[in-house]
């Protein structure tokens, strides 16, 4: 009927459609194994990449804390150096301004002693005596 094709079925052929069919259930059952393993270790592994993230997120916020005082200490020490450099510079200013300002008062109080001399020099040298009489 089927030519070539044509073939018997015999009980080995039958025995060895059975053991296929019982082992691909040994192999699904392994492959639900390996599977069910296979979850569990990428369960595991999931929950230590979330706890390594949590760890570095943590780390991380650490560090830009650590960076933001570090600039603002830096920011404060800036200022605290120029506050001084001005307060340096101002009491230089002061100085000169007050210097210039008693050369002024010295050389007007010498020109005054002059032009006192100079006064005392013209008038005439008068010695009076005043007596009491009483």
């Amino acid at each position: 009927m089927f030519g070539l094709w044509e073939k018997r079925i015999t009980v080995e052929d039958v025995r060895e459609v059975l053991d296929e069919v019982l082992n691909e259930g040994d192999k699904s059952a392994k492959k639900k194994i390996d599977l069910e393993e296979t979850i569990k270790k990428l369960t595991q592994e999931k929950a230590e990449l979330e706890f390594k993230k949590k760890m570095e997120e943590k780390e991380i916020a650490h560090l830009v804390k650590m960076k933001e005082e570090k600039i603002l200490i830096e920011t404060e020490k800036k200022g605290i150096e120029l506050s001084k450099k001005y307060q340096e510079k101002e009491m230089a200013l002061q100085k000169e301004y007050f210097d210039k300002v008693m050369k002024a008062v010295n050389d007007g109080q010498k020109k005054m002693e002059e032009i006192y001399a100079k006064i005392m020099d013209r008038l005439p040298n008068i010695s009076m005596a005043i007596n009491k009489k009483g």
